[in-house]
């Protein structure tokens, strides 16, 4: 539902931009959110792509936050 709508608001500021979304499943779970995934499909062309990541990995030279769980 986050992605749907930050994906909405910048189509809205970009109006050229496509905004893809990687999403294990896009079964909303409240009032009227389906519409809100579909209105986002259907009127603002957001793509929603079924997708798993297969792995993390740690990219070595980016800085860490302090409050890292991955320490």
């Amino acid at each position: 539902m986050a992605a749907a709508k930050e994906a909405m608001v910048a189509i809205e500021h970009v109006p050229a931009s496509t905004c893809p979304c990687s999403a294990w499943t896009c079964a909303p779970f409240g009032k009227e959110f389906d519409q809100y995934v579909n209105r986002a499909r259907d009127e603002q062309k957001v793509k929603f792509i079924r997708a798993i990541p297969s792995r993390l990995v740690e990219m070595p030279d980016t800085p860490q936050p302090a409050h890292s769980l991955f320490r």
